[in-house]
């Protein structure tokens, strides 16, 4: 035997040999892996990983391995598989669902934020995330996938919305919520119906209130006309008069309001003025000083004759003892 045969033949055997070893130890890795899943066996699981086991194999069935955790479900091994940088996020099974869209079926916020930072594809073709939360009523994922863009009004391949999911399969405050956030009731599928019909196929008395209120008419309002503005009454203005020159009370020949012709009018004399005003305005003379009057300016008293009582003349009650009285002074 040469050298060279002798080296072939070397090669060959160890190579059987590593092929003969790994084997049953691939095969035996497998098998761990999945039942480390249906048991919930995280640190199981995050041996096989380290040791370089393909965490997005399929099982027989064709389901990747995260996406058996979340359906069984198995918290801590999809929260280890969720978090694994080798873990394809968007692996799809063999229905087409993702990750994601389970997560939002079976209401798991946690891992759908966690899948959704790690790049999941919240508005994935055909049926959608939200198609799956609607169809439960799962409020917080409808508003975290709502808040991370997904299309309200996205359709299935035979054109459903996700509110039509609601309206039959999920609950009142979803098909609201739905609403609120700008889904279109009035989309119809491939067959022809619309939400309102789903939530009456599906018995939703719930939603077919939510629905049929939209689908109402609602009652015309009379149009209220705009108040007019008020009209007020034209006020006569008189006609402005002339100034007259004092002591004038018309331009000659015309009258002062019509123009018309009239009789000329003389100048009219100033009134005469009131006699109180000539008694206050007159002058009065200045007093003279009063002068005594001599004694001979007086009448003399005459016997016999009546003086005026009280006077200086006038003789006592008593008939007088003596004739003629004579006055002091006279």
């Amino acid at each position: 035997m040469n050298f060279r045969n002798y080296f072939k033949s070397s090669v060959f055997a160890i190579v059987s040999a590593g092929l003969f070893v790994l084997a049953p130890a691939h095969a035996g890795s497998y098998e761990d892996f999945f039942r480390a899943i249906k048991r919930n066996d995280e640190k199981a699981i995050q041996q096989l990983l380290s040791r370089g086991f393909d965490a997005n194999l399929p099982d027989e069935y064709g389901r990747p391995g995260l996406l058996i955790a979340i359906s069984e479900p198995s918290e801590r091994v999809y929260g280890v598989l969720a978090r694994w940088p080798g873990t394809n996020v968007n692996a799809l099974n063999s229905k087409g669902e993702s990750a994601l869209m389970l997560a939002s079926l079976e209401g798991q916020l946690d891992l759908a934020k966690v899948l959704i930072a790690r790049g999941a594809d919240v508005n994935k073709t055909g049926w959608t995330p939200l198609h799956y939360a609607a169809s439960k009523g799962q409020l917080p994922l409808i508003r975290l996938l709502i808040e991370n863009h997904a299309y309200i009004d996205a359709q299935s391949p035979n054109g459903t919305t996700p509110l039509m999911m609601a309206a039959m399969y999920g609950t009142g405050a979803a098909v609201k919520l739905l609403i609120d956030e700008g889904a279109d009731a009035t989309l119809k599928n491939q067959a022809g119906l619309n939400a309102l019909q789903f939530a009456q196929d599906g018995s939703r008395p719930d939603a077919i209130e939510l629905l049929g209120n939209l689908n109402r008419p609602k009652p015309a309002v009379a149009a209220v006309p705009a108040p007019r503005p008020a009209r007020l009454a034209p006020t006569a203005v008189p006609a402005a008069k002339p100034v007259l020159p004092e002591g004038v009370t018309a331009i000659p020949g015309t009258n002062i309001v019509t123009g018309s012709p009239v009789a000329p009018i003389g100048p009219v004399a100033p009134a005469a003025a009131p006699a109180m005003a000539d008694a206050v305005t007159r002058e009065v003379p200045a007093a003279r000083p009063l002068q005594p009057m001599p004694p001979s300016a007086l009448p003399r008293a005459r016997v016999g004759t009546t003086p005026i009582p009280g006077s200086p003349d006038a003789a006592p009650s008593t008939p007088p003892s003596q004739s003629p009285v004579r006055i002091p002074g006279w």
